[in-house]
């Protein structure tokens, strides 16, 4: 979270942490520091890479397997009847 703002003169990543600083206030009624909720972010940004990584894991190992022409029939029979025909 360290990408120059160049109209403004501040870090882009400071400039997010003062938005979820003032949604803080208005959603929650709650004070934080900018400081204090950077910790936080990044834990929670380490987590969610953490959740992302073992989702695709997930899904890249899976062993996908399609209905052969011979059941597709049973399976969905007003599309496959119109496919062997």
């Amino acid at each position: 979270l360290t990408t120059q703002d160049p109209s403004e003169g501040r870090t882009g990543g400071k400039s997010i942490l003062k938005e979820g600083r003032d949604d803080l206030v208005s959603y929650a009624g709650t004070r934080a520091s900018v400081n204090s909720l950077e910790p936080v972010a990044q834990r929670i940004g380490q987590e969610m890479e953490a959740w992302l990584k073992s989702q695709r894991e997930g899904i890249l190992g899976r062993e996908e397997t399609f209905p052969s022409p011979k059941t597709a029939p049973m399976l969905m029979p007003a599309v496959t009847a119109r496919l062997y025909r």
